[in-house]
């Protein structure tokens, strides 16, 4: 996979992990059904690389953020105050900026607070956009 195929895939397999919390997902699948094609044994022997080398999930507060290293992304999902999960692909210069906000998440959360933020304000403070406008 190159380029724009990887970011496509990265993105379907963020939303699939949204609409389908705790269940094992199928990156091969997920593949076939966005390329419209077989995964290339390139496409495979890249999937087995990434499936060994990728971190687990990293919870903050109501975030999780998932590496997917082939893609060089950020899946970033969001549970918002009323239960619906919201999920995002950024790059790895975006959650760097979105820094202070896992932050202030993270300082209320100690001291045993709901951090109250508007996170789509926030986005749009910290990178200029709100990745979440297109999935909720």
């Amino acid at each position: 996979m190159h380029g724009d195929e990887a970011r496509r895939v990265a993105e379907a397999l963020v939303q699939w992990t949204a609409d389908h919390p705790g269940q094992p997902v199928s990156p091969m699948q997920i593949m076939r059904d966005v390329l419209g094609r077989e995964p290339e044994l390139v496409d495979q022997a890249e999937e087995e690389r990434q499936r060994t080398a990728v971190p687990p999930p990293k919870t903050i507060g109501p975030f999780t953020l998932s590496w997917l290293p082939a893609a060089k992304l950020y899946s970033v999902g969001f549970t918002t105050t009323e239960g619906q999960t919201l999920a995002a692909v950024l790059s790895q210069d975006e959650v760097a900026k979105l820094a202070p906000m896992f932050d202030h998440v993270t300082e209320h959360l100690m001291r045993d607070e709901t951090p109250r933020i508007d996170v789509r304000a926030a986005c749009v403070d910290l990178i200029g956009r709100d990745p979440f406008e297109d999935v909720g």
